[in-house]
């Protein structure tokens, strides 16, 4: 404070506005404190200080504005797939339950699917699904949603979890699909269903990789323009594609524009995101959950709305981003570095009701030599785990300051990691070439434990996607436009 009189006072027009007056010798001062306990319910909140100067008589008046986000419920997978072949299963799947606030939510969850059995662990904050085929009367693909609500009503907004169960009488069988040709990140994998989704030319396909069925082909709303960067949606529900418009301005100039859409996964259809809204300046690359609440990151680590709306961007650290990944359990995800051969890290803060919804804080980087054009790399549910495709470590502990290198998971120094994914249980899958027989796939529980191995394809490292809930690898080949679609245990 400064220029005021002695006697001053300051009041609040609000109680949860705690106001402590200091004036010494160092001059006055006025802390502002909130009491978190007097405040119900969640949006903008705005309260006023009024400051009197007994002196000059006048009053002072500064407007306080608190951004007070909802409390949400989620699971840590905001969609999962359960699968029910002849001998291939999954059918019991355990999900971290998490929400935003800083005390603990009591909830529970429901379904109206009499195929889901449902176990709630409050005090772990966990709920274990288990897939009960036999109450599914007929082979195909079956949706169900699970209700997570708080068991105080008001305390929470309530989340959902979307699942699938695939259920059929006989194994995927091997299938190669010919003529399979995509655009730039042009194919993406259904988080729940058992679908891959291709964009080729102006088309979206969606194939089936169990059957290799054509399930979908729809076209574009802007025809004969390729569609890229396919980025699906974590709850399933749809996904984020985009194209570059070629067009004539009043000028007659000819200018492009970038189109992008939002194409809806149950019925199939294209919407238009209005360009008019649209502030980012590079695709989508990811859509995070942050405790509920989706962000989309773009590929220089722009953080928009659904609406592709920017909220944060730190432009002066912005680099290109390819390679990315998160933890699911954690508002954590690590991207990229070439310049570098650095992984680096961010924490992701989220408020619906504040200016700027999102902000992002950087956290150590893992730098290793070893990744120079780096393929791949998975992280634990927590973030503490780094799976990496590396000559040298293919998994690193983190804790909270330093990355330790463990060394690699097998011991043949002839083999060559190719890719590495992980799975909603924290197991890890490596995706390796062995000159004396081909690609390799091998499960690793949370502790690095090897649970199997098995040869996938007598042939040396292609493209490859891991559906781990399906049992499916998919491997593509560029020079002959194939699609192999291969089981695994």
């Amino acid at each position: 404070m400064s220029n005021i009189g002695a006697g001053w006072q300051a009041t609040a027009n609000v109680p949860w506005l705690i106001l402590t007056q200091q004036s010494d010798e160092n001059g006055d001062v006025l802390l502002i404190d909130i009491d978190r306990s007097l405040i119900t319910g969640w949006g903008l909140m705005t309260a006023s200080i009024a400051i009197y100067d007994p002196v000059s008589g006048t009053t002072k008046i500064i407007i306080v504005e608190l951004a007070v986000d909802a409390i949400r419920l989620a699971g840590n997978y905001p969609a999962l797939a359960f699968n029910s072949l002849a001998t291939q299963a999954t059918l019991v799947q355990t999900i971290d339950i998490l929400s935003n606030s800083e005390t603990a939510i009591a909830w529970q969850a429901t379904t109206e699917a009499n195929w889901l059995s449902l176990s709630a662990d409050n005090a772990n904050s966990t709920l274990t699904i288990t897939a009960i085929p036999a109450n599914v009367a007929t082979d195909g693909i079956h949706n169900a949603v699970i209700t997570l609500s708080p068991t105080t009503a008001g305390s929470a907004l309530s989340g959902t979890i979307n699942v699938t169960l695939n259920k059929d009488s006989t194994d995927g069988v091997d299938v190669d699909l010919s003529e399979i040709n995509f655009n730039t990140s042009g194919i993406a994998l259904d988080p729940m269903r058992p679908y891959v989704y291709i964009a080729d030319g102006d088309q979206l396909k969606t194939y089936h990789v169990i059957t290799g069925a054509l399930v979908n082909s729809t076209t574009s709303l802007l025809a004969n323009e390729d569609l890229t960067n396919v980025v699906v949606h974590p709850d399933g529900s749809m996904l984020l594609v985009s194209n570059i418009e070629t067009y004539l301005d009043e000028d007659e100039v000819e200018q492009t524009r970038v189109n992008h859409y939002q194409f809806d996964l149950n019925s199939y259809q294209f919407s238009q995101i209005d360009s008019e809204n649209v502030t980012i300046e590079y695709r989508p690359i990811m859509i995070k959950m942050i405790a509920g609440a989706p962000v989309v990151i773009t590929q220089t680590l722009e953080y928009a709305d659904m609406n592709l709306v920017r909220q944060y961007w730190d432009q002066e650290n912005a680099f290109f981003a390819s390679t990315i990944a998160q933890a699911n359990s954690a508002d954590v995800f690590m991207v990229y570095k070439q310049a570098t051969t650095s992984l680096e890290r961010f924490s992701l803060d989220y408020n619906a009701y504040a200016s700027e919804m999102v902000t992002a804080m950087s956290e150590p980087p893992y730098t290793n030599a070893a990744f120079t054009n780096l393929s791949g790399f998975a992280l634990s549910n927590d973030s503490n785990t780094v799976y990496s495709v590396n000559s040298t470590s293919e998994w690193a502990s983190f804790d909270g300051n330093t990355y330790t290198d463990n060394g690699l998971l097998h011991a043949d120094a002839n083999i060559q990691t190719a890719n590495v994914a992980k799975d909603v249980s924290d197991n890890s899958y490596f995706y390796r070439f062995d000159p004396t027989r081909g690609m390799t796939y091998t499960k690793y529980n949370a502790d690095q434990v090897e649970l199997w191995s098995e040869l996938i394809i007598a042939d040396s490292p292609k493209q490859q996607y891991f559906m781990p809930a399906y049992q499916r690898v998919l491997i593509y080949e560029a020079g002959t436009s194939v699609l192999k679609l291969r089981s695994h245990q």
